[in-house]
């Protein structure tokens, strides 16, 4: 491994290892001037340590500490609260909207239902550790939520569900994808403008097959990184 390229990110690793979250690391410029190496060495040091969610760089900005980010494993299927626990976080839930609306077109389509059938829609802002990270668009048929409150709908969901309605939840259906959030969504979630954002729709089922969920989440890239364990077919 090339020397130099070492040296640059070991220094960087120092630096970062000693400030807090969000804190603004030397320019460019100055990491040059500090340690006479080119702007291609320490420009791949920085792209390393941004891969590795270590830092994130804001265009006219800078380079910033990261907060340490979520790791959503596509092998499992739990909630939001559970990711955040498991990384030593605390979750909190914004509810934004919460409402019983009828099923119609997509939603019936997506979640089994016939016309007019009751939806509960929710609209809600999830936070690790205070800091806005995704924001779920959500819609749930009604018979897998009866008796929810506003209060239950910042909580655990999947807990609530098979607990008090004595379901049991199976599987989900994801897609992933990455475009350019809308203005309310990129202010809810802080982002600068033009930042990029992780979309992710899912249908979620019970182990009878029925679907009850249909959700899209807008995911802050800085706070999230995705985990997939694939195996090798002989």
């Amino acid at each position: 491994m090339d020397s130099k390229y070492t040296q640059v990110k070991n220094y960087l690793l120092s630096i970062v290892q000693k400030m807090e979250p969000g804190a603004k690391l030397p320019s460019e410029r100055e990491l040059i001037g500090r340690l006479g190496f080119s702007r291609a060495t320490v420009q791949r040091a920085i792209l390393d340590l941004e891969q590795e969610g270590l830092v994130f760089r804001m265009s006219r900005r800078g380079t910033f500490v990261a907060d340490p980010r979520l790791h959503k494993s596509m092998n499992r299927l739990i909630g939001f609260a559970s990711e955040v626990r498991a990384m030593g976080g605390v979750p909190g839930t914004r509810l934004l909207a919460f409402e019983l609306i009828e099923a119609r077109g997509t939603l019936c389509e997506k979640l089994g239902l016939k016309e007019g059938e009751g939806v509960y829609y929710a609209e809600r802002l999830r936070l690790k550790d205070g800091v806005p990270t995704v924001v779920d668009h959500s819609y749930f048929a009604a018979f897998a939520l009866s008796g929810v409150t506003a209060e239950a709908m910042c909580g655990s969901i999947y807990s609530f569900i098979e607990s008090h309605s004595g379901l049991s939840i199976y599987s989900a259906d994801q897609v992933i994808t990455a475009e350019l959030p809308g203005e309310e969504v990129a202010r809810v979630l802080e982002l600068p403008a033009g930042e990029p954002i992780i979309k992710m729709e899912q249908v979620v089922c019970l182990a009878d097959g029925r679907p009850f969920e249909y959700t899209i989440s807008y995911k802050n890239p800085l706070r999230y990184v995705f985990t997939v364990k694939a195996y090798r077919q002989h």
